[in-house]
């Protein structure tokens, strides 16, 4: 995941371990904390992304979503999208992306 300044994100994996043979149908998880006017672009293989805490801005398929804490949003297109979340707020969001 690519974020829009030098830091590195801060992504804790909660799928397989780094290194491990994924098996197609077991989904990797990643966890970024985005804080203030940052943002991440997600890569073309994310299929979900969750809100953990906070309220999140993504923008996806030409299209602008807010998500809130508890929800998710599908990250399925024909095209070769790929979605840009940030804090809705400016506070500190935490979020769940599945490969």
């Amino acid at each position: 995941m690519r974020q829009n300044d030098d830091t590195t994100p801060e992504l804790a994996a909660t799928g397989a371990a780094s290194g491990d043979a994924v098996v197609d149908d077991e989904p990797v998880r990643h966890r970024l904390t985005l804080r203030g006017k940052n943002y991440a672009h997600l890569p073309h293989a994310a299929r979900w992304l969750r809100v953990v805490r906070g309220e999140a801005w993504a923008t996806f398929a030409g299209r602008d979503y807010i998500i809130q804490a508890g929800e998710a949003l599908a990250l399925l297109s024909r095209r070769r999208d790929h979605a840009v979340v940030s804090s809705a707020t400016r506070a500190t969001v935490e979020i769940e992306v599945e490969l």
